[in-house]
């Protein structure tokens, strides 16, 4: 039960730590429109669904970049064309951009890492 808990452990560190980074990469804040927004249908059996990523458009180092976003909704009115926003980008790569904190991310780290102390204090009962 050790080995489960230190895999455990180890995945919910490895997803922080790539959070963490993806913060610390994609630091530079920029205004940015949505200047398009693409639909996916995702399978389904019994209705259609779709999710929808907003393209954001924004300039750095007087370069003009189209980007889909790192997140989705399944509502689409969500997302308004033309509306303003800001995103983060890797300004090594403008083209790396991140929208919003996503602090969702973090969720299943911290469940990996709570299960990997829960089964550590079991096997050590």
């Amino acid at each position: 039960m050790i080995v489960l808990s230190i895999i455990l452990l180890s995945v919910g560190l490895i997803i922080i730590l790539a959070y963490i980074f993806s913060l610390i990469r994609c630091s530079i804040k920029t205004p940015a429109f949505i200047s398009k927004i693409e639909e996916k249908d995702i399978p389904s059996r019994s209705h259609k669904l779709k999710e929808y990523y907003p393209v954001f458009t924004y300039t750095y180092n007087n370069k003009k970049y189209s980007e889909k976003a790192n997140v989705s909704t399944n509502n689409k009115l969500k997302f308004k064309l033309n509306e303003k926003v800001f995103v983060y980008l890797n300004p090594k790569h403008p083209e790396l951009i991140r929208y919003g904190k996503n602090t969702i991310y973090l969720l299943p780290g911290i469940l990996f890492i709570l299960s990997g102390v829960f089964f550590l204090v079991l096997s050590l009962i």
